[in-house]
C-alpha cells in the first residue's frame, strides 16, 4: 500500500504547476511612511501584488504564460525607450509618497523613480499602467494558514490554484494526508509538512470524524 501511494505522489508532484516565484523582471509601487502598494511580475510567470497600510498587509499571487510574461516586458521596454522627458526623483519627505517602475530585460535593469503627484513623461505613465493592470490577475491570498496547522479529517482547504480539497485521510505512517477535490473526482496524497506549500487558506475548522477516531490508509 505505501509503494502504491509514494506512486501516486510521485506522479502529483510531477504534474504540479510551479508556485515557486523566481526573478523579478517587472516592478511597479508607490509607498510612503505609513502605505505602500506595489506589484511585481516574476520570470516563472507569478504575479504578486502587495498592499500594506501601517501593519495591516494584503497579499494577493496571479499566474501568466511565460508568453505572456515576454509579450508584456517587451511592451514596456519599447514604452521606458520612448520615454523623452525624465528627471530622477532626489525628494524626500516624511510624507512624500514615492513611487518606482523597474524592468529587467536580457540582463539589462531599467529603474524609473518619481513621485506619486508628478506629471511624468506619457510613455512612463503608460508603462505603469501596463503593469497595473496586471492586478486583475491576482485573485489567489498567500497562505492564512494558522502557524503550526495540522490537517483534521474534513478540513477543506484552498489550493494555490483555487481549488477546493477536502482532508479525507492520513497514509498509514501519519506523515501524509489524503485530500479528494471537491468539484471533480481527484484524490491527492500529500506529505503534511507541505501542505503550506500548495494550499493557501483553511476554508472551514471542523474537526469532523465519522467514527471519533481520524481514518487510516
Amino acid at each position: 500500500m505505501k509503494s502504491i501511494i509514494f506512486s501516486l505522489m510521485l506522479i502529483y508532484f510531477i504534474s504540479l504547476p510551479s508556485f515557486g516565484r523566481g526573478e523579478e523582471v517587472l516592478y511597479s509601487g508607490c509607498k510612503s511612511n505609513k502605505r505602500l502598494e506595489d506589484i511585481t511580475v516574476f520570470d516563472d510567470g507569478t504575479v504578486a501584488y502587495k498592499k500594506k497600510i501601517e501593519e495591516a498587509t494584503e497579499v494577493k499571487l496571479g499566474y501568466l504564460t511565460l508568453e505572456d510574461v515576454k509579450n508584456i516586458t517587451t511592451k514596456v521596454l519599447k514604452l521606458l525607450k520612448s520615454v523623452k522627458r525624465y528627471t530622477e526623483n532626489k525628494i524626500d519627505g516624511e510624507n512624500l509618497v514615492k513611487c518606482e517602475l523597474r524592468l529587467s530585460y536580457n540582463k539589462k535593469k531599467y529603474r524609473f523613480t518619481y513621485l506619486q503627484l508628478d506629471t511624468i513623461d506619457p510613455a512612463l505613465a503608460t508603462a505603469v499602467a501596463v503593469v497595473w493592470q496586471l492586478k486583475n490577475l491576482t485573485s489567489f491570498s498567500l497562505s492564512s494558514l494558522p502557524y503550526k496547522y495540522k490537517p483534521k479529517i474534513g478540513d477543506l482547504l484552498l489550493s494555490k490554484d483555487g481549488k477546493k480539497f477536502k482532508v479525507v485521510g492520513y497514509t498509514s505512517d501519519g506523515k501524509g494526508i489524503e485530500l479528494e477535490n471537491v468539484d471533480s473526482p481527484l484524490v491527492i496524497y500529500l506529505p503534511i509538512e507541505e501542505v503550506k506549500e500548495y494550499f493557501v487558506k483553511l476554508l472551514n475548522k471542523q474537526d469532523v470524524y465519522n467514527s471519533g477516531k481520524p481514518k487510516r490508509f
